[in-house]
């Protein structure tokens, strides 16, 4: 028998639900959970949640970013990686996540899904050196 994956349970819980209110979205919800507990597949709530989550995302256009830097970022720095993230994924909205990392000297990372973007002070001299080395 095949393997349920999380990412196809998500993706029926989404198509099952939308367009979904009151009381019929609520019958949904019980029947799925029914069928998740009698498949013995709660524990998998977490993943179901997250893929489901990255549908909804994506179906909205909705990109979720993690930023990280030696130090908090301006106001405007924030609004240009906003902006330039919504050209290059063509997105109606950027939710983003700041972390600090005081391991960065400079510059900052974004990841966005698998994709990281690495301008920080570190990399750069890792590929000049790396540059320097191979010419």
């Amino acid at each position: 028998m095949a393997q349920i994956r999380a990412q196809h349970i998500a993706r029926a819980l989404y198509e099952s639900t939308k367009d979904k209110h009151g009381k019929e979205l609520d019958a949904v919800l019980e029947h799925g959970t029914a069928f998740l507990a009698s498949r013995h597949l709660l524990s998998k709530s977490p993943d179901i949640l997250a893929e489901l989550e990255k549908i909804i995302d994506t179906e909205n256009q909705v990109i979720r970013a993690r930023i990280e830097s030696a130090h908090p970022l301006g106001k405007k720095i924030l609004e240009d990686i906003i902006e330039t993230l919504q050209k290059k994924y063509k997105a109606k909205e950027i939710i983003l996540e700041q972390t600090e990392n005081k391991n960065h000297i400079g510059g900052i990372k974004i990841t966005v899904g698998e994709e990281i973007i690495d301008l920080t002070l570190k990399n750069t001299l890792n590929q000049l050196e790396n540059y320097l080395i191979a010419h």
